[in-house]
């Protein structure tokens, strides 16, 4: 990444809440636009996800929320804080399914080992490029 691009920029962070300045220390704005008040930062996504929530399901510290993969920054952090029925999960392939493993729940999203109609929100931020077959992942969810 080329340090000859900077980009400073004012503006509110929906997961922080706070107003705060997002800094880019590259040109890939999409994974380097981080907001400097939010734990560990939050890329663009994260942010467009906390509005999202927020907007369309502002209850949403009260549903059953799985993560697929969450980062430890930003709206993860955020959603294991404030939603007491909140699962994160990471997939490690030599290890049992369904157990904890690290703080997180061993879980191949192509065949979870949840019960149907666990959680009524699922995130998957930056998952999908890494699915061999993207139909039973959707099944699953």
């Amino acid at each position: 990444m080329s340090e000859k691009y900077h980009l400073e920029i004012n503006g509110f962070c929906p997961i922080c809440e706070n107003e705060t300045k997002f800094i880019a220390k590259g040109n890939w704005f999409r994974g380097t636009l981080l907001c400097t008040t939010c734990d560990n930062g939050s890329v663009p996504r994260e942010r467009a996800l906390a509005l999202v929530l927020n907007r369309l399901a502002p209850n949403w510290r009260q549903k059953k929320i799985h993560e697929s993969s969450p980062a430890e920054r930003g709206i993860s952090l955020k959603l294991k804080k404030e939603c007491e029925n909140y699962i994160g999960s990471h997939f490690f392939p030599n290890q049992k399914l369904g157990s904890l493993i690290n703080g997180f729940r061993n879980e191949n999203i192509e065949a979870l080992t949840f019960k149907n109609d666990t959680f009524d929100i699922v995130i998957t931020l930056d998952v999908f490029e890494h699915i061999f077959e993207p139909r039973l992942m959707i099944q699953e969810i």
